[in-house]
C-alpha cells in the first residue's frame, strides 16, 4: 500500500512538471492555443541570413515569426507566420532588416493606407535592406581603395623631381596673376573709356536711327518700287530683245515684205548688232543694278 502511495505521488509530481514545462515553452515561445494565424510567402533576392524563427515585425510590432527559409532558383521564398489581425493591403511593403550591431535579422512590414486587401494565394515580392554589416563592408571596400588612390598620388609627387615641377608650376601660375593684376590695374582708365566710348557710340547711332526713321522707311519703300520697276524693266528689254531676234530671223530668210526689201547684208548686221547690244543691256541690268538705280538714305 505505501508503495502505491509512493508511485501515485511521483506520478503527480511527473505529471506537474510536465505541466509547467508546457506553460513555460508557451510563454518563452509566445504561443497561444487560442490565436488564429495565417501563412504568407515573401520572394526576397537575397536574405542577408535570416533563418526560421527569426521574428516579423508589424508597424515594429512583433506580430509573427519566419517559418521557413528556401532557395528556388534565383530567388529566396520565405515562409511567416503572422497573427490573424494583420490586415495587409496592396500597397504594404514588406523588407529585411538589420537589428542591433551585431545585425540581427528580421522581417519588417508596413501595412499600408490601401483599403483593398493584398492576396495571399501568389508570393508576394519583398526587398532586402542591406544593414550595419553590409555597410560597413562596403566603407571598408572604399577605404581600401582611398589607400590605393593615395599610394599611386604618393608614388607620383612623393619624389624630389615630381616635387620641384609642382612648385616651379606654382610659381608660374602666381607670376601670371600678378601679371594679370597689373596690366588691368594698368588698363583700368583705358578700359572704362572704351566702354563709355562704345555706349556713347550705341546711343548715337540709336537716336541717329530714331530721328531719321520716317528717311529710312521712305528709302525701304523707295528700293522696293525700285527693284519691282528694274524687274520689269527688265522684263520688257527681254521681250523686245526677243522680237527682234524674230525679226532679224525673217529678215535673213527673206519672210515677209521686209525680208524682201531688206537683202542688204550691212543693214541685216546693224540690226544683229543691235539686239546683241540689248543683250549685254539687260545683262549688265541685272548684274549691276546701282548702276541704274540710286537710293539716298539720309
Amino acid at each position: 500500500m505505501a508503495l502505491r502511495n509512493t508511485e501515485i505521488k511521483v506520478g503527480l509530481i511527473v505529471t506537474a512538471a510536465a505541466l509547467i514545462f508546457l506553460f513555460s515553452l508557451v510563454w518563452v515561445k509566445d504561443y497561444s492555443l487560442n490565436r488564429h494565424r495565417y501563412e504568407l510567402t515573401v520572394v526576397f533576392p537575397t536574405v542577408g541570413g535570416l533563418a526560421a524563427g527569426d521574428p516579423v515585425h508589424v508597424a515594429g510590432v512583433k506580430k509573427g515569426e519566419v517559418k521557413q527559409v528556401r532557395l528556388q532558383a534565383t530567388e529566396v521564398w520565405v515562409t511567416i507566420f503572422l497573427e490573424g489581425e494583420v490586415q495587409l493591403s496592396e500597397d504594404s511593403r514588406i523588407s529585411i532588416q538589420s537589428m542591433g550591431l551585431m545585425g540581427e535579422k528580421f522581417v519588417a512590414i508596413e501595412p499600408g493606407k490601401d483599403t483593398k486587401g493584398i492576396s495571399l494565394d501568389h508570393p508576394i515580392m519583398g526587398y532586402y535592406q542591406a544593414g550595419i554589416p553590409e555597410v560597413m563592408g562596403e566603407v571598408g571596400d572604399v577605404l581600401g581603395l582611398l589607400k590605393e588612390l593615395a599610394n599611386s598620388i604618393h608614388k607620383t609627387i612623393g619624389n624630389s623631381e615630381a616635387q620641384a615641377s609642382i612648385r616651379e608650376s606654382l610659381e608660374n601660375i602666381r607670376k601670371f596673376s600678378e601679371v594679370l593684376v597689373h596690366l588691368l590695374d594698368q588698363q583700368e582708365g583705358d578700359l572704362a573709356t572704351a566702354l563709355s566710348d562704345l555706349r556713347s557710340a550705341s546711343m548715337g547711332f540709336r537716336e541717329l536711327v530714331e530721328g531719321n526713321r520716317s528717311r529710312v522707311d521712305s528709302t525701304i519703300n523707295q528700293f522696293h518700287r525700285a527693284s519691282v520697276d528694274l524687274g520689269m524693266l527688265t522684263k520688257q528689254l527681254s521681250e523686245l530683245s526677243a522680237t527682234f531676234t524674230k525679226i532679224a530671223d525673217k529678215i535673213e530668210q527673206g519672210e515677209g515684205t521686209l525680208g524682201a526689201v531688206v537683202q542688204d547684208e550691212a543693214l541685216y548686221r546693224d540690226i544683229k548688232k543691235t539686239v546683241r547690244s540689248l543683250d549685254e543691256l539687260i545683262l549688265d541690268i541685272r548684274e549691276n543694278p546701282k548702276r541704274y538705280v540710286h537710293l539716298e538714305l539720309f
